[in-house]
């Protein structure tokens, strides 16, 4: 017969994957380096991302990226709202993701707020770093190395997940900005000439 068009998920494989960025841009344009080792090992899964709104755009250009979704209040965010309102969004985002029926949730900062998100949106395999505070709440934790090149972490992530980056998939971060982003940085050289 014809071969089906989505082929069958792997029944050990997750489902949906949720990777947490809520911190720098800098920060998550070094995660963007994970992106094509996850989608090789796993090429059925939605890779979604929990985002700041400064940080959005990296993972929305990301090609191996199905969902980003956008918290524009928590820790990371400036102002009142940042200071006051994170703790209530924290909550409310870990059981807002609870409906996505996420199978693997990655913390790439070692950050509490992460791992309580991850917790309490039902991710089955919980993986980041034990050295924030939030360590008894993950499934998985890399070891943690002071002073690692944050690149070489990511790196450690994924090898607990199984996975050997190598050649062009070692975690070299990567970002293209969009049509309009170019545009803009075209136009803010030009009016430096």
């Amino acid at each position: 017969g014809k071969p089906s068009p989505n082929p069958p998920h792997p029944p050990h494989d997750p489902r949906v994957i949720l990777l947490v960025q809520l911190d720098h841009l800098g920060d998550a344009i070094i995660s963007t380096g994970m992106l094509p080792a996850l989608r090789k090992r796993y090429p059925h899964a939605s890779i979604e991302v929990l985002a700041g709104a400064w940080n959005r755009e990296v993972f929305e250009s990301a090609p191996e990226v199905d969902c980003v979704h956008v918290s524009h209040v928590n820790r990371f965010a400036r102002g009142r709202l940042g200071r006051f309102l994170w703790i209530p969004a924290m909550l409310w985002w870990g059981l807002a993701l609870r409906r996505r029926k996420v199978d693997l949730g990655i913390d790439v900062r070692g950050d509490f707020p992460v791992a309580v998100i991850l917790r309490l949106c039902g991710a089955r395999r919980r993986l980041g770093w034990d050295c924030g505070g939030g360590g008894f709440l993950l499934t998985d934790s890399a070891d943690f190395v002071p002073h690692r090149p944050e690149v070489e972490s990511r790196g450690a992530l994924l090898a607990k997940l199984g996975i050997r980056a190598s050649g062009t998939e070692a975690g070299r971060p990567r970002f293209q900005p969009g049509d309009e982003a170019r545009q803009e940085i075209a136009r803010r050289l030009a009016a430096i000439h």
